[in-house]
């Protein structure tokens, strides 16, 4: 038997080892399916989260036939999981979030925050709209926020602005917000 240096076992030891965790998963590639079942527990699913309560499916245009591509502020996304905490972590519903503006074919509106990404319209289990709307007033990320009394929803954005503007929408007209509005609209029994 021949003598081995010190270094040489050193050598054949680490490529045992090596290859030895390519076996088990642990490394050097390979995509063998037992494998990442046996690591995880179970297969991951492909679900698009951009958050722990929303994903990408939530904001995509329900209208739209396109590619599927669409913008989405993560600014937007914060102030929702913002509402949602003070929400009593109820389910928001995002009834309208990114609008394609080439989907829209007549609609000629000079800033759509919904095509940029910075808009949504929702509403909150369990909660009636006049309510979420004074829980979103305290999220000061939230820079335009609107009761809209026939669709029972409430719009919010986060567009970049100083000052916020704050709206109720009923019978198509759209009424600022101060007392009488507030007195007449606002009323949480």
């Amino acid at each position: 038997m021949s003598e081995q240096k010190p270094s040489e076992n050193r050598n054949r030891n680490r490529n045992r080892n090596r290859n030895r965790n390519r076996n088990r998963g642990g490394g050097g590639g390979g995509d063998n399916e037992t494998n990442s079942k046996r690591r995880s527990g179970k297969r991951k699913r492909n679900t698009h989260k951009i958050s722990d309560h929303f994903s990408k499916r939530d904001f995509a245009d329900k209208d739209a036939s396109g590619t599927g591509n669409f913008r989405l502020s993560l600014g937007l996304v914060g102030a929702l999981e913002m509402l949602r905490s003070l929400c009593d972590s109820n389910r928001i519903t995002i009834v309208k979030g990114y609008e394609d503006p080439e989907g829209k074919e007549n609609v000629k509106i000079k800033r759509n925050y919904h095509a940029m990404g910075l808009a949504a319209e929702i509403t909150v289990e369990n909660l009636t709209p006049e309510q979420v709307f004074i829980k979103a007033e305290e999220i000061e990320e939230i820079k335009s926020l609107g009761l809209k009394i026939e669709n029972k929803t409430v719009y919010l954005d986060t567009r970049k602005a100083d000052e916020r503007l704050t709206w109720v929408e009923v019978h198509g007209q759209t009424l600022p917000v101060d007392g009488s509005v507030r007195a007449k609209y606002l009323r949480v029994d």
